[in-house]
């Protein structure tokens, strides 16, 4: 089996270093993830996973690994089952998302897709309390949304047999209105109670967003959104997203929320 890069929910991204600046990489990463956020760590971690000469300077530089290893699961799916089952033991549900997006060719899609069973066949097969998240783009909504929905079936047919869930990861602000609606189609038009799907605090529209999900009884992950976005359709500011998050999480937590069955999961470091 391939060796594959796989991170675990926080999905956050590590520095592509060089063999001359190795030694401070980790205070390099350190800075640069205070000043940019979680944009600059999706964007680096998504950038390593496309370029195999950087991935190996990271992995095999101590100091950067130091940093990388925070936020990725293993390069391998034995690595993850490995670190998924490490934080389960802390009493940690785990999320594991096979790093990849806005794939451009049909037979990556495909790859991807199979990765991502295999994958569950593992999770399952382990024992592991874990479930996996997934990308339109890496099943290929941005070549065809026939070819990125028939991909997300497989997944859910497969992860419905094992008894697992797969939880659609939400991207940038102009697929939020596609993904929702392959969400709805495969949830309530075809019966897949297995499939979930996330909401990025950042953006305006979210409360809107979750009120119709909280109706729906879905299965929500809140997250911040580490997409670069216009300030039309987000929050510019760090602070107005983190309360926005709190917002959003008490209407996923309210007693509506738990009667309709919603279940949320929170992937945040705020400390409320």
């Amino acid at each position: 089996m391939k060796k594959t890069k796989f991170s675990t929910s926080t999905r956050a991204q590590t520095l592509a270093a060089t063999a001359t600046v190795a030694a401070t990489a980790a205070t390099a990463a350190g800075y640069l993830v205070y000043r940019n956020g979680d944009a600059w760590l999706r964007s680096s971690l998504l950038y390593l996973s496309r370029m195999p000469l950087a991935r190996r300077m990271v992995t095999r530089f101590p100091p950067a690994w130091a940093v990388a290893s925070r936020f990725v699961a293993g390069e391998s799916v034995d690595e993850a089952i490995a670190t998924a089952r490490q934080l389960n033991a802390k009493g940690m549900l785990v999320t594991l998302d096979y790093l990849g997006e806005s794939i451009t060719v049909a037979t990556e899609a495909g790859a991807a897709r199979d990765q991502i069973l295999y994958l569950l066949q593992r999770i399952h097969a382990n024992g592991v309390d874990a479930y996996v998240s997934v990308k339109l783009s890496q099943l290929g909504l941005k070549i065809d949304e026939n070819l990125a929905i028939d991909n997300l079936r497989a997944l859910l047919t497969e992860a419905k047999a094992l008894g697992l869930r797969v939880r659609i990861d939400m991207e940038e602000s102009a697929l939020v209105d596609r993904t929702l609606d392959i969400y709805r189609r495969l949830r309530f038009g075809e019966g897949f109670e297995n499939v979930g799907v996330v909401i990025q605090s950042s953006l305006y529209r979210s409360e809107e967003d979750v009120r119709k999900l909280v109706k729906e009884g879905a299965w929500v992950r809140l997250v911040k959104g580490a997409y670069k976005e216009p300030p039309a359709v987000a929050y510019p500011q760090k602070h107005d997203v983190d309360a926005a998050f709190v917002r959003l999480a008490e209407l996923l937590l309210a007693l509506e929320a738990g009667v309709r069955g919603v279940y949320l999961a929170a992937a945040t470091t705020m400390k409320q």
